[in-house]
């Protein structure tokens, strides 16, 4: 998703969680190989779809941007973003998503697994 406020299917097929019940992203965190060199940026984000709607899915990023420069395409690097915990909250019908992007304009490599803790509040 690159801008996902533009394109609601496309923020909705990024999702990563509909969420059910309210709480909070207690914490993102994962691996990541990407260039050299190169700096790649992944995002926390919530949304509020409506329902029959094709409007835009306005976007509220969740905790800080975890940014990471890469040691090479066989090297392994852990992420994380800050600032998660109560006050990255979301409330029952928001979707998250998570983004990732380049930090460079130069051609970049990048393959992450990242893992969301939810804490559900109600």
């Amino acid at each position: 998703v690159t801008d996902a406020t533009a394109d609601a299917q496309d923020a909705v097929a990024q999702a990563q969680l509909y969420c059910t019940r309210a709480g909070f992203v207690n914490a993102f965190e994962g691996v990541i190989a990407c260039t050299s060199g190169k700096t790649i940026n992944l995002k926390v984000y919530k949304g509020t779809p409506v329902d029959a709607s094709a409007a835009a899915i306005d976007l509220t990023q969740l905790g800080a941007t975890a940014t990471e420069t890469g040691g090479g395409n066989t090297n392994v690097d852990i992420f994380e973003a800050g600032s998660m915990g109560s006050s990255a909250s979301f409330a029952a019908g928001d979707v998250i998503i998570v983004t990732i992007s380049a930090g460079d304009t130069d051609a970049t490599v990048a393959r992450f697994n990242g893992t969301l803790e939810i804490v559900y509040t109600d």
